[in-house]
């Protein structure tokens, strides 16, 4: 089952510190007609590491997965757990791995990946290769954070 999200955030570490951050709220609104979107970049790689949406659930949570809706299928994204926000380091950390293996996917409308459940407040998604829509971006419609079980 989706936990309730209580808030969210762009993620720009190696930019210029936001990314459409007014939009966040509608890739978890529970309208999948709304969407936050990337900046548009000229290349799929983004001439930089990542940008993401860092998901606050309120408070320690267990979690065990993630569902995504998307009308830009195929960009690749990882998914990171932290104490606070300011502790994300996609350089340096290690990525939830799904429980086929994977610690990096490539996004298709509808998906739902499966973790070993953890717990955590923050849940980064952490997006590395873009798609072209209009020029180079990604567009997250819904996410949501599931609990183990559901």
């Amino acid at each position: 089952r989706p936990l309730v999200i209580a808030g969210a955030t762009s993620f720009d570490p190696f930019g210029t510190g936001g990314e459409h951050n007014e939009d966040v709220p509608n890739a978890h609104d529970g309208e999948p007609s709304t969407a936050w979107q990337t900046e548009g970049y000229n290349s799929p790689d983004l001439d930089k590491p990542g940008v993401g949406i860092v998901f606050d659930l309120g408070q320690e949570r267990n979690i065990a997965g993630l569902r995504l809706q998307t009308e830009s299928p195929g960009f690749i994204f990882s998914v990171f757990i932290g104490d606070a926000p300011e502790a994300f380091d996609p350089e340096g950390g290690a990525p939830l791995t799904s429980t086929d293996g994977d610690d990096a996917f490539t996004a298709e409308d509808g998906m739902e990946l499966a973790f070993d459940p953890v717990r955590t407040r923050f849940v980064l998604m952490w997006i590395t290769e873009l798609v072209e829509h209009d020029r180079y971006r990604a567009l997250v419609n819904e996410a949501e954070i599931l609990a183990p079980g559901g």
